[in-house]
């Protein structure tokens, strides 16, 4: 979820088709029912989302899962870049691997096009990793 001028952005993980869709709405307090605002094919599943105001960013990180082996994750993070509230997934879009093999989780903006990005506890284990990944270098 990301806040971005007056409404709130959900950003949904669908396991049927790998994809991703975009509801809104108001950051007004009240009861209000979702808007469905796009829908985008993101190739995994969609964990958590952060908005970068200074560079007018969306970072999207997921996963896709392969059973049976080892390491069964593979992390990414989708760039959205030139954002506005109308139409995150018409912004330019790239989608990058992430140098961790555990299912990222969460992520926040630090500014500058820098995120901290979080994974799960990797099973059997009390692993659980924090990283800094900067997009900087994959901005045009």
């Amino acid at each position: 979820m990301i806040a971005n001028g007056d409404s709130l952005y959900l950003f949904s993980k669908n396991h049927q088709d790998k994809g991703c869709k975009l509801y809104s709405l108001p950051k007004m307090a009240g009861a209000y029912t979702a808007q469905l605002v796009d829908t985008f094919y993101t190739q995994g599943l969609i964990t958590a989302a952060a908005y970068d105001a200074s560079k007018d960013l969306v970072c999207l990180v997921g996963y896709e899962f392969s059973k049976g082996r080892h390491n069964p994750y593979f992390p990414f993070a989708w760039l959205l870049s030139d954002v506005d509230s109308t139409g995150f997934f018409n912004a330019g879009s790239r989608r990058l691997s992430l140098p961790a093999h555990h299912q990222t989780e969460g992520i926040e903006s630090i500014g500058g096009g820098r995120f901290l990005i979080s994974t799960e506890e990797k099973k059997g284990t009390k692993e659980a990793y924090l990283f800094e990944f900067n997009a900087n270098a994959y901005l045009e």
